[in-house]
């Protein structure tokens, strides 16, 4: 990941302020630690703009900030992220007539803005949030992924913007007020988000799929893309194949890199299918993919069942590591570590607030200290559960649809070799059933959920619904 921060005044210009350099240069170091490879600014009139770089792609010629010159003065761009269909991109643009010196996705970026304009981000295939100055223009435009993954926060000023990847890059400004009011308070206590909440007042997160356009005129902002909800109408089969083909394609753009990449393994259908399939596409270039996993002393074996976890994590992990043949390390943390108050700073410092997963927190923290000593991208699966209605909300929440007519429909499903004593539980489209394609074996009927009896005859084991497939990530 990268770090990305700006300024622009069109009433007071930042490079007539005799501490420009210095606020730049205090504004993009909070980022370090998003981009620790290299780091740069680049100024124009009305604009500065900051850039911490984690190398992944084209690492000689990917430098940030990017700038394209042209007659009518500079475009640049400062960009945090990955663009997955960069490729097909860069052939279109040549076909267009643009030249390329550079092998970055960064530079696919660039061009594109110089071909459509704000309207590249429709035609972006990835995560990322970036910045582009368009001196002839003369106006500044930020854009955010369709679903937010990569941050990008803004505070106004009477004329223009500061904008940063992490609030800290904008609290680094001496103008930027350090409040937290009572309603940045109610969403923090509550642990609960609206969009665009950023708890420092006046401080806000830029919208998902959403592009913001500040000139002379003022700001404006536009919703690119937005996701509909509709019926799911394929049957088990080919919904099966439909997921499998879309993991695979995910899988395989997104592990391309110019520096070595690892994943991480918890065991879990997610991180499991992730790297079954990077390893199978590692294979076929020739390489062994590294995989980490973060334990603690002596877990497995004092390990007892809670509401989170049935299971430990490790008996799961050994096999996934046996049937991938990965170059397996597992990152062993000692529950001491956990308590250290420096520890727990830098990890408040990391989420720019005092709230967050706690424990969680920290351990993640150590394990990407430790892989960062033998990697410097890995591939981290979350929420695949949650994503898939499989967790602790999904068992309360079936009790309410149990009823629901289609499109959704509940059910129970049990694993060829189950992780709990358990049915777990989803909800999915009428027989959609990424579960399938992971090998597991689904069974239509009503969902047992704590304090709601399930009716007679629910989950009988002749009414599964199987079909046999090979093996997730079996051969190339």
């Amino acid at each position: 990941m990268c770090g990305i921060c700006g300024w622009v005044d069109f009433d007071r210009d930042p490079n007539e302020r005799g501490d420009r350099d210095e606020i730049m240069a205090a504004m993009t170091a909070t980022l370090a630690d998003r981009g620790p490879d290299a780091g740069g600014i680049f100024t124009d009139r009305y604009v500065a703009l900051g850039h911490r770089r984690l190398a992944v792609i084209d690492v000689p010629g990917g430098v940030q900030p990017m700038t394209a010159r042209t007659p009518a003065g500079p475009v640049a761009l400062v960009y945090s992220g990955e663009v997955y269909n960069f490729v097909e991109l860069r052939d279109e643009l040549v076909s267009r007539g643009h030249h390329f010196t550079t092998r970055s996705d960064t530079e696919v970026v660039l061009r594109g803005y110089q071909e459509w304009g704000d309207r590249v981000a429709e035609r972006l295939n990835g995560m990322y949030a970036f910045a582009v100055w368009d001196a002839p223009a003369q106006r500044l435009v930020l854009v955010r992924d369709r679903v937010g993954i990569k941050p990008l926060y803004l505070w106004r000023t009477p004329g223009g913007v500061l904008f940063g990847s992490e609030p800290k890059a904008v609290l680094a400004h001496p103008e930027v007020p350090r409040v937290v009011d009572v309603d940045c308070l109610h969403e923090l206590i509550g642990f609960t988000k609206t969009p665009g909440w950023a708890l420092w007042k006046d401080i806000r997160e830029v919208l998902p799929a959403t592009t913001v356009t500040i000139d002379r005129t003022g700001m404006r902002e536009r919703t690119y893309w937005s996701l509909s909800a509709a019926e799911h109408p394929d049957d088990l089969a080919t919904t099966t194949d439909r997921i499998g083909a879309l993991l695979d394609d995910i899988v395989r753009r997104q592990v391309v890199s110019d520096v070595e990449l690892c994943c991480l393994l918890s065991g879990g259908l997610d991180s499991s299918a992730v790297t079954a399939l990077a390893a199978a596409q590692a294979r076929r270039t020739g390489s062994r993919l590294r995989t980490f996993t973060v334990d603690f002393i002596g877990l497995e074996n004092s390990f007892r069942p809670d509401e989170m976890r049935q299971t430990p994590d490790a008996p799961f992990v050994r096999d996934v590591v046996a049937r991938v043949g990965s170059r397996h390390r597992d990152v062993v943390l000692d529950p001491a570590e956990l308590v250290d108050p420096d520890l727990r700073r830098a990890v408040v410092a990391c989420r720019d607030m005092p709230i967050g997963l706690g424990d969680i927190d920290s351990s993640m923290y150590l394990l990407f200290r430790r892989i960062r000593q033998a990697c410097s991208t890995a591939s981290c699966p979350q929420s695949g559960p949650w994503m898939w209605g499989c967790g602790t909300w999904a068992a309360c929440l079936a009790a309410v649809v149990i009823a629901c007519p289609r499109p959704f429909t509940v059910v129970s499903l049990r694993a060829r070799r189950p992780r709990s004593g358990q049915p777990g539980a989803m909800l999915i489209p009428p027989k959609g059933a990424i579960w399938a394609f992971l090998g597991y074996t689904i069974r239509s009927g009503d969902l047992p959920c704590r304090g709601v009896p399930a009716r007679p005859g629910a989950c009988r084991p002749d009414q599964s619904d199987t079909r046999a497939r090979r093996p997730l990530g079996a051969g190339n």
